[in-house]
């Protein structure tokens, strides 16, 4: 649980900015999700959001003290043994005028000077719908440790405004982990829409 939370608050508390950059071929793979089956995907829907998550995977609403209070929904791979695949959403104010891709720049960045052994593996323009607008975003593809001796998680996370608040989606799994883990989380971060 510790590990987990320690993954939570990097994942869904840092700031920053980066580049892009990344070989453009596995950039394509990392954000194709065109094989996979919409069946596969179930419509969570909340007064504030909806998204569609892996068919399998367990929700959860209510959370304990070990996960930072911004922390408003999250889904579980519970099929894994050991960590489980997840994507947490997290929700907090933010400064009036600043925009859903320059958040996520700064996020980056703030992951960069956090995590060991930080890659950026690929970051691709979306938008996403906010009440009847679109908004331009990212989405970021990165991994890096908690600690020197700790797992490398793999985190894919984009992040969407609305009024004063940013909610940051956040995908994590170990870098071992199978391509059709990372489709799915990518196809479910993609999803979203802010009502």
């Amino acid at each position: 649980m510790k590990k987990l939370l320690t993954i939570l608050l990097i994942t869904l508390s840092l700031l920053f900015i980066s580049g892009c950059g990344g070989d453009e071929s596995k950039t394509s793979e990392i954000f194709d999700s065109s094989q996979l089956d919409a069946t596969e995907f179930k419509l969570y829907a909340s007064q504030e959001f909806t998204i569609k998550y892996p068919i399998n995977w367990i929700i959860k609403t209510d959370f304990d003290k070990s996960f930072p209070n911004t922390t408003v929904t999250s889904f579980t791979d519970s099929s894994k043994d050991g960590f489980k695949p997840n994507i947490n959403i997290d929700k907090r104010k933010i400064t009036s005028g600043t925009d859903s891709i320059s958040f996520g720049n700064e996020l980056l960045k703030k992951h960069e000077s956090d995590l060991i052994d930080f890659k950026k593996i690929a970051q691709q323009n979306i938008s996403f719908k906010v009440a009847v607008n679109k908004q331009d975003s990212i989405i970021s593809v990165f991994e890096g440790k908690n600690n020197s001796e700790g797992e490398k998680y793999k985190f894919i996370q984009t992040y969407a405004i609305k009024g004063e608040y940013v909610y940051t989606i956040t995908g994590t799994m170990l870098t071992s982990e199978m391509d059709d883990i990372t489709s799915k989380i990518t196809t479910s971060l993609k999803t979203l829409e802010l009502l």
